[in-house]
């Protein structure tokens, strides 16, 4: 039987089910399902995280633009477009 043209393939195929088989029993079927699905939650919930943020202090920045003209200082400016740049960046990381 070793002398057929065959055998050996027939022996390489038989260790390559065994060790699929085996694989299986480790992974199941629904394993990918779950890792799509906590990579795309990942995702949304990020930059949902993100968007929040973001919305959140362009409120704070509306209510300093209501703020009289003298009242106003240019640090104060700069101190609430940081927290926009910062959730600009978690959801660059979100993604």
């Amino acid at each position: 039987k070793q002398s057929r043209k065959g055998g050996q393939a027939d022996s390489h195929s038989r260790s390559e089910q065994r060790s699929m088989s085996a694989a299986l029993v480790y992974c199941p079927s629904y394993a990918s399902y779950y890792g799509f699905l906590g990579a795309a939650s990942a995702l949304v919930f990020g930059n949902m995280g993100a968007a929040y943020g973001t919305w959140k202090s362009a409120v704070g920045m509306a209510a300093m633009a209501k703020l009289p003209r003298h009242r106003v200082q240019p640090e104060m400016v700069i101190k609430s477009m940081l927290p926009v740049i910062m959730a600009g960046g978690c959801g660059i990381y979100g993604l």
